[in-house]
């Protein structure tokens, strides 16, 4: 029940409503195709973009070592700097979310970079927290809770390289005194919804619902949580998807994923909502 308590009221608040909402997972409501249907080459500068979320109808984006943000037209693909953290900072960044006015950066090691959501050609400053994560798991990706204020984690791996899904719920307001809650999903709950075990890479809150959409590195695939952490729909990417690492959806269920490009151009692919 406790990720249903943080995020029951989200819908409302957020303002936003997917075609014919109800208490339909997303991954049943609307149809996806088995490819993406547009798939975009970014430029150079995220080559390595890692992580994504929408704010004011952009997306925004950043690459894995730099403290810079980007914005990312959804509809024509154009990429733009948003803000550069104040320093140059250099770090292992592994996930973005906007929570009220400010836009959190956060490494595997469970720190986080806070500044104004707020676009700026100048360096800004920064609000540095360490939530002490990752002295549990490796962390990749990050989610806002947005009716709470609290920021949800994903660990890469479990501890002990144990099977399964665990996610901290981290209160930003309450900072290094916040005590993180859990929500852990077990194989045979995976299993029961079709997929295998997963490797988190992002995670994002379905607008309008108490639901999680979970993204997978390995196999590359989505698996859709209710508010109790239950899985209720789950959906296998093609292989196209080589470094899948950002998550994002769209207020009408467009689902946006991004991929790492290593040694090749880094890559943003949207799933259109079929109702």
């Amino acid at each position: 029940m406790l990720l249903r308590r943080s995020l029951l009221h989200l819908g409302t608040l957020a303002g936003l409503a997917l075609p014919g909402q109800s208490d339909t997972p997303l991954l049943t409501r609307c149809h996806y195709r088995g490819e993406p249907d547009t798939v975009r080459s970014l430029p150079v500068s995220l080559q390595e973009i890692s992580g994504l979320a929408f704010h004011r109808g952009l997306l925004l984006a950043h690459d894995d070592e730099l403290g810079r943000i980007y914005t990312i037209n959804p509809v024509t693909g154009a990429v733009a700097i948003f803000a550069t953290l104040r320093g140059p900072i250099h770090d292992d960044f592994e996930g973005i979310a906007v929570l009220g006015d400010t836009v959190w950066l956060m490494t595997s090691s469970g720190k986080l970079y806070g500044v104004k959501a707020t676009a700026s050609r100048t360096p800004v400053a920064y609000a540095l927290h360490n939530t002490g994560l990752g002295k549990r798991c490796e962390l990749e990706g990050l989610a806002a809770d947005a009716a709470n204020g609290v920021l949800l984690f994903p660990c890469k791996a479990l501890p002990k390289n144990g099977p399964g899904i665990l996610i901290y719920r981290w209160n930003a307001a309450k900072g290094a005194l916040a005590i993180p809650t859990t929500v852990s999903v077990t194989p045979k709950a995976i299993k029961k919804a079709g997929g295998p075990n997963l490797r988190p890479s992002a995670l994002e809150v379905v607008p309008g619902m108490d639901h999680l959409l979970v993204l997978s590195s390995s196999p590359p695939a989505l698996i859709e949580l209710d508010g109790d952490g239950v899985p209720r729909g789950y959906l296998r990417l093609p292989s196209r998807h080589a470094r899948p690492e950002g998550l994002a959806i769209a207020a009408n269920g467009d689902i946006f994923v991004s991929d790492e490009g290593v040694n090749r151009t880094g890559t943003l692919s949207v799933y259109r909502c079929n109702p």
